[in-house]
């Protein structure tokens, strides 16, 4: 084994998520040839192949169905967009957000897979969503879940700090009243038609 390394020029240790990652190929490269080809620059790839990055990907012109099945985001320090994708799942979004998560306009019907925590504003509205189970329970401005198929309020976010856009859904009144009295929602309810 020591004539291999030599002549390949590597230092090959044990342990590690991708031992091939050492020769510039296997799953970390695969994922870093898919960020590279995203621009988006500023990441970080752990042992588990999650993707941290401190940027805004907006993938509105690259993605068509669904994020990659290699990836996996962590935490996104900036914006994470996906709107208007055709996507029809979550899988592979971010944990947490430190900024906006767009994923309206898609064709989702679960926000199974999105982020548990977003510091500003969440938006998936124009989607056929039915309910809001695994929406985050906190959102730091805007919730705007608008134009879906929304019967009940019944896993809305705990705490919302800006506003509660509903408008186009099968919401009724006695149950909006309810989620006002609650005190989740520190804005406005907003109902655009």
């Amino acid at each position: 084994m020591k004539l291999i390394r030599e002549s390949l020029g590597h230092s090959f240790t044990r342990g590690g998520a991708d031992k091939l990652a050492n020769l510039n190929i296997g799953k970390a490269k695969i994922i870093k040839d898919w960020l590279d080809e995203m621009d988006i620059t500023d990441y970080e790839i752990h042992d588990d192949y999650r993707i941290d990055a401190s940027c805004s990907p907006d993938f509105r012109s690259y993605l068509a169905g669904s994020l990659p099945d290699f990836i996996q985001f962590g935490e996104i320090y900036g914006d994470f967009t996906i709107e208007d994708c055709k996507m029809t799942t979550l899988r592979g979004c971010p944990l947490f957000v430190d900024g906006n998560f767009y994923c309206g306009a898609n064709e989702l019907q679960s926000l199974k897979g999105g982020p548990e925590t977003v510091t500003q504003g969440y938006y998936c509205g124009g989607n056929l969503l039915k309910t809001l189970e695994f929406c985050p329970g906190f959102v730091g401005t805007d919730f705007a879940c608008d134009w879906n198929k929304i019967q009940n309020l019944k896993f809305a976010p705990a705490k919302i700090k800006g506003n509660f856009i509903y408008g186009g859904n099968k919401i009724s009144a006695h149950e909006l009243q309810e989620y006002e009295k609650s005190g989740c929602v520190q804005g406005e309810f907003i109902k655009h038609e």
